[in-house]
């Protein structure tokens, strides 16, 4: 179509490791459930025969990421990160109502639409647990340790669900 895409590609290493590329394809599957303005937006997954490789196909978010946001001009303002909370927190809803937990809440899986935090998007969806799906780890940890809940470490019989998303909302938002 000539519109412009993000390309997530399986690592040369991984292309044959069936749990990876098992995560990989969860991911699709996953994706494809939800529609929503502070969620990109997926559009594929396909078998690239130049590469040999599966690739996701997504919206390009022209913008940066929140985390280089917050390195490169300081904390947000109140206004912002109330703003950020709200945008950030509808996309939420709209995952967990489909029966999805992104589990890995972080500034760099926040894109800021040119720039603008009430345009904010959530990316990155590789390691979400699906009341549907699963999350294809089996117990293994995956995600970022400044960003995790307890539930996932395994307190609270490691039971991962929409509280672990408020909990990392919050810790997005004191990083903010």
């Amino acid at each position: 179509t000539g519109d412009p895409v993000a390309v997530k590609v399986i690592l040369p290493r991984l292309a044959n490791d069936a749990a990876a590329l098992d995560l990989f394809r969860r991911e699709a599957r996953v994706r494809v459930q939800m529609r929503h303005e502070a969620i990109v937006r997926y559009h594929n997954f396909v078998l690239d025969q130049g590469l040999n490789r599966y690739c996701l196909i997504m919206e390009f978010v022209d913008g940066r990421h929140l985390g280089k946001r917050l390195s490169e001009d300081g904390p947000l303002r109140e206004t912002e990160v109330i703003a950020l909370l709200r945008r950030i927190g509808a996309g939420l809803h709209r995952a967990h109502a489909s029966g999805v937990t992104h589990r890995d809440l972080s500034p760099d899986n926040v894109i800021l639409r040119d720039d603008r935090i009430d345009e904010a998007v959530l990316i990155d969806f590789g390691i979400a647990r699906s009341t549907e799906l699963g999350d294809g780890l089996a117990g293994r940890f995956a995600g970022k340790f400044r960003y995790i809940s307890p539930e996932q470490l395994g307190h609270f019989d490691g039971q991962i669900g929409p509280p672990t998303d408020v909990y990392g909302l919050a810790l997005l938002m004191v990083a903010a």
